[in-house]
C-alpha cells in the first residue's frame, strides 16, 4: 500500500488490507449518499427540521456499522483456522475474551460512575454487561466460524 495515514491502521496481510479499504470505501460511497438524501429531504422537506447532530450520527453510526459487518461476516480475520481442533481452541479463547472485556468494562464504569448501590442499579449493569458479553462473543464467533468455513474451502480446492 502506499504509504499515507491510513497504512498506520491497515494490518500487514495485503489481502486483509485490500478487503478492509474495499470496506472502508464502500461505507464512504453510502455515508456520501446518505448525506446526499438528506441534504435534498432538508431541501425539499424543510419543516422536518433536520438537526445536525441527527444527521451526523446516522452519518457515523452507517459508517461504523458497514465497516464492523462486513469485516465480520468476510470470514478474514482468522486466517490460520483450518481445523476442527484449532476452531474449538479460538472459540474458547473468544468465550475468554468476551468475559474479560466485560469485566474490564465493568471496573470501568464503577471508577468513572461509582460502584451499583441499589439492587436496580446491579441489574442495570449487569444486564447490559449479559449483553454486551453476549455480542462481543456472537461477532467473534461469527467471524471465526465464516473463516474456518472459507479456510477449509481453500484447504480442500488444492
Amino acid at each position: 500500500m502506499v504509504k499515507s495515514w491510513l497504512s498506520i491502521l491497515m494490518p500487514n496481510d495485503e489481502y486483509k488490507e485490500k478487503k478492509i479499504l474495499y470496506f472502508l470505501a464502500e461505507a464512504s460511497v453510502l455515508v456520501f449518499l446518505l448525506s446526499f438524501a438528506f441534504l435534498v429531504a432538508s431541501i425539499l422537506f424543510p419543516s422536518w427540521n433536520l438537526d445536525a447532530e441527527i444527521i451526523l450520527g446516522v452519518g457515523i453510526a452507517v459508517f461504523s456499522f458497514y465497516v464492523t459487518g462486513r469485516y465480520i461476516f468476510s470470514g478474514i480475520e482468522y486466517t490460520d483456522i483450518s481445523t476442527k481442533k484449532t476452531f474449538s481452541k479460538e472459540k474458547k479463547l473468544i468465550a475468554l475474551k468476551s468475559l474479560l472485556f466485560s469485566v474490564m468494562y465493568f471496573i470501568v464504569y464503577s471508577l468513572m460512575k461509582g460502584f451499583p448501590k441499589t439492587s436496580g442499579q446491579w441489574t442495570e449493569i449487569f444486564g447490559f454487561l449479559i449483553v454486551l458479553t453476549i455480542v462481543y462473543f456472537l461477532f467473534g464467533f461469527i467471524s471465526l466460524k465464516r473463516s474456518y468455513k472459507k479456510n477449509k474451502e481453500l484447504l480442500d480446492d488444492e
